[in-house]
């Protein structure tokens, strides 16, 4: 579907960026596809990490950077594989994410005091958020 369709409808049109480690793949290719993304007309721009590869520090230099370049909302979207996930978006929220998805609606509750499907503890999510000084 193109963006022109997509917003013809009136609907909401998030552009993706699979992140992903390689020699081509560096900050200023991410840069670069998200910007070409928002001059295709995206609305918001989600980093998605679905291989959970995203580090803290370069998903603090990834969203930093974006944030001074482009001017839509950013949302972040990691896998939690091999634990990076919680502190990746600990740095990202410090750079000012604007949103990050903690949830997926297809897998059991990790958190069993949580009403919502699988996700990261409550706790964990508010103390991210709360030492961070941004309450979202």
């Amino acid at each position: 579907m193109s963006a022109e369709a997509i917003k013809a409808t009136g609907k909401h049109f998030q552009g993706a960026v699979v992140y992903t480690i390689s020699p081509v793949h560096t900050l200023d290719h991410y840069v670069e596809v998200a910007e070409e993304l928002v001059r295709m007309g995206a609305d918001s721009i989600c980093i998605k990490d679905m291989a959970a590869l995203l580090s803290p520090y370069f998903a603090e230099r990834l969203i930093g950077r974006l944030k001074r370049e482009i001017d839509v909302p950013l949302q972040l979207h990691c896998h939690y594989i091999g634990g990076l996930a919680p502190m990746t978006y600990l740095k990202a929220i410090e750079a000012g994410v604007d949103m990050v998805m903690s949830s997926h609606p297809l897998y059991p509750k990790l958190d069993p005091a949580s009403n919502t499907p699988a996700t990261f503890s409550a706790r964990i999510m508010d103390g991210c958020l709360r030492t961070s000084g941004s309450r979202h």
